[in-house]
């Protein structure tokens, strides 16, 4: 019927994914990583920067094989920093 094909015409407007994600939401992702590898492995970013924040320099400086995890513990760094000044 006529209504029907006129529905079926109409164009739904499609609803743009936000490309950038907060600096809260990223702060968060990094805090939530699982630490795959070493002796911090399967704890969390956050267990690892309250129990053992040098941990946290020796993934910066030592998980090449592990580039998001580099990334989301430079962040967590940062991040600290930023709140000791």
């Amino acid at each position: 019927d006529a209504m029907g094909d006129k529905a079926q015409n109409m164009s739904v407007p499609k609803i743009e994914r936000q490309e950038e994600i907060s600096e809260i939401d990223k702060l968060n992702a990094a805090m939530n990583m699982v630490c795959p590898i070493g002796t911090k492995k399967g704890k969390t970013l956050r267990e690892i920067m309250m129990d053992d924040p040098s941990f946290i320099t020796w993934i910066i400086n030592k998980a090449d094989h592990q580039p998001d995890l580099q990334n989301a513990a430079k962040l967590l760094l940062e991040h600290a920093v930023k709140m000791n000044q």
